[in-house]
């Protein structure tokens, strides 16, 4: 970096921020893509493991929407409340070690 950039105007730092992504945008979108497919490949590598370590054990794929606090104040409790309004909550689940409710939406198709 040439110039320090608290010193450079508006325009000139735009003009490099984009020079900057012309240049690495394909490079930052193999990245993603690269790690994208590495997040699946070990999620499914983890299923596979706990399937086997765990055979009588149900593997599901629920989305979890919002996990709440038991010790938020009633307000909070209710703003979650009216979030969850328009989701189809299929359970609540409360965990007694963390004190935490966790809510989860209906399941979703999983296509593999």
């Amino acid at each position: 970096m040439s110039k320090n950039i608290k010193k450079q105007s508006l325009e000139e730092l735009q003009k490099r921020r984009a020079e900057i992504y012309e240049k690495f945008m394909p490079t930052l979108r193999s990245y993603n893509q690269l790690a994208s497919e590495a997040l699946a490949l070990q999620i499914e590598i983890y299923r596979r493991n706990l399937a086997h370590a765990f055979p009588e054990a149900a593997q599901e794929e629920t989305p979890r929407v919002v996990t709440f606090p038991a010790k938020e104040s009633p307000d909070a409790f209710k703003n979650v409340l009216d979030s969850l309004a328009e989701v189809a909550v299929e359970r609540v689940i409360f965990d007694p070690v963390r004190a935490e409710f966790h809510v989860f939406a209906k399941p979703t198709k999983n296509e593999r």
